[in-house]
């Protein structure tokens, strides 16, 4: 099989900068300091979320080397912290695999981050999940074809096919999509 090279490859404007995220949250004023700090401590749980899904092979990378699935915590109304590019393969990423996402705009197709990794290909996809449900918390986005095919069967939501991963248009339709779930549902 031949590896498409537009798949698990950032398709966005990466502006990013290279540093340990908690530098940048340092830097923040005293209240957006205080609530991602406070985000933050939910850090080692998220870790050993994504260390299980990847061991369930829900996120990981393909034998054609390409990379899947991400995990996202919000911080604060505008930053949140997700899974670096290119590390499906590691097992646990600890605080090295991650990025701090600080900025995200579909018109302009660009992403502003900061920390050890540059931010995953879904960065905009998670952005406009925390955007469009202000409740959200965590996004998870899995690899399960199995999973994918029940869950269309049963009627679930889900984006249009025409939307590719990483593009404005899947932010787009990611943020209309999840608009319209019902409370505490938030599987699509």
């Amino acid at each position: 099989m031949k590896k498409d090279e537009s798949e698990g490859v950032v398709k966005y404007a990466a502006l990013h900068e290279y540093g340990e995220v908690e530098t940048l949250v340092r830097a923040q004023p005293l209240a957006v300091r205080e609530a991602a700090e406070t985000a933050l401590r939910g850090f080692p749980e998220l870790d050993t979320a994504r260390t299980a899904l990847h061991d369930a092979g829900l996120i990981g990378v393909t034998a054609a080397g390409i990379g899947y699935g991400n995990i996202s915590l919000r911080l604060t109304e505008t930053l949140f912290l997700i899974s670096g590019s290119g590390t499906g393969a590691a097992r646990v990423l600890g605080k090295e695999g991650y990025a701090l996402v600080r900025e995200c705009d579909p018109e302009a197709n660009t992403v502003r981050s900061f920390g050890p990794v540059q931010a995953s290909s879904e960065a905009m996809t998670h952005w406009a999940v925390y955007r469009a449900v202000p409740a959200a918390r965590c996004v998870i986005h899995i690899h399960s074809p199995r999973l994918f095919e029940a869950l269309l069967a049963k009627g679930h939501p889900h984006t249009p096919a025409s939307a590719a991963y990483g593009t404005p248009a899947l932010s787009h339709a990611v943020s209309r999509l999840a608009a319209t779930l019902p409370p505490n549902q938030g599987v699509f």
